[in-house]
């Protein structure tokens, strides 16, 4: 909660999508009036998977493709996470968006957090019909997290 109040825009910055002006974070800072409230870009996210099955809305300004960063970044992913998760195990939406998550999470400087999400992801690709470079992948991300929380031993009998 501290890190979202200090990521919060002034009392007279309004959302571009919806013009309130209750928690309005900056989202893009290399857009003119790249800011929003979460649920908006959320929103979004949800529009673009919904038309073209493209999670990029989840990840990265719709405006000008820059990624998004800090608390947004972190806020979207559980969002994404958050809207597909009660999904068939297997459904593409669902593990397009734990990956998503896992990755976004862990890129964010939240290791910890991304941990179970990775573990969670490797459970899904190596028991559904997913190629072997999906598993080397999925094994890999969870060795990154291993190694930044402090697992190296276990890191390297996933390598």
């Amino acid at each position: 909660a501290k890190r979202l109040a200090e990521d919060l825009c002034p009392a007279n910055q309004r959302c571009r999508y919806s013009f309130s002006n209750e928690k309005v974070v900056t989202f893009c800072t290399s857009c003119q009036d790249g800011a929003a409230q979460i649920r908006c870009l959320a929103i979004r996210g949800k529009i673009g998977v919904a038309a073209s099955k493209d999670f990029s809305k989840w990840r990265q300004c719709s405006m000008c493709s820059k990624p998004y960063e800090g608390i947004v970044r972190i806020a979207l992913a559980r969002a994404c996470w958050a809207t597909y998760a009660d999904r068939e195990t297997h459904d593409p939406c669902r593990v397009n968006a734990l990956a998503l998550a896992a990755n976004e999470i862990f890129a964010a400087g939240e290791p910890a957090e991304a941990e179970p999400l990775h573990e969670a992801l490797l459970d899904v690709v190596s028991s559904g019909p997913f190629p072997d470079s999906t598993l080397a992948t999925a094994m890999g991300a969870l060795a990154g997290c291993y190694d930044a929380t402090g697992r190296t031993a276990e890191a390297r009998l996933l390598r």
